[in-house]
């Protein structure tokens, strides 16, 4: 059976693809850790993949990585952040933006719908939002550092 819980977003950035979605009534939250993890640092994800019920993964922090991300172009064609590229498809030329994102990379699996899910440490502190995951490489994930999601938190936008 499907979850399906419909909630509100209160905030949004763009700039670290985070979004805050109001809490369902009496739920409180999972505190956000002030501390990164460290290379070989247990990690878990908490999530519903595929709409099923939790799973858990477990993993460990293995690196800090930039990688190069992708953005769609202004209306007045310009770019937010990075620079705008032209790559040839087969639909023809299309532009975009590319940037340059810090990262920390863990060994846990990922499954579709995984994405947006926490990235807590043994203590049951967030550490991490999941973002992507590389369906190459089994067991290499992609999450937003800790330092982006205080920051997210703490903005009033």
């Amino acid at each position: 059976e499907k979850l399906g819980i419909e909630r509100k977003i209160v905030k949004i950035s763009d700039k670290h693809d985070l979004c805050l979605l109001e809490p369902l009534p009496g739920i409180s939250g999972i505190p956000v850790s002030s501390d990164s993890l460290v290379d070989g640092d247990s990690a878990y994800i908490l999530g519903h993949p595929r709409g099923d019920s939790l799973n858990v993964s477990s993993g460990e922090k293995f690196d800090d990585k930039m990688i190069q991300m992708g953005s769609e172009v202004k209306e007045d064609g310009t770019c937010e952040e990075g620079k705008k590229i032209e790559v040839m498809t087969m639909f023809g030329p299309y532009e975009y933006c590319v940037y340059e994102r810090s990262t920390i990379q863990f060994s846990n699996p990922t499954y579709p719908g995984n994405s947006g899910s926490p990235l807590v440490n043994k203590y049951g502190y967030v550490v991490s939002i999941v973002f992507a995951g590389d369906n190459k490489i089994e067991n290499q994930a992609f999450g937003v550092p800790v330092s982006y999601l205080k920051e997210f938190l703490d903005s009033n936008k």
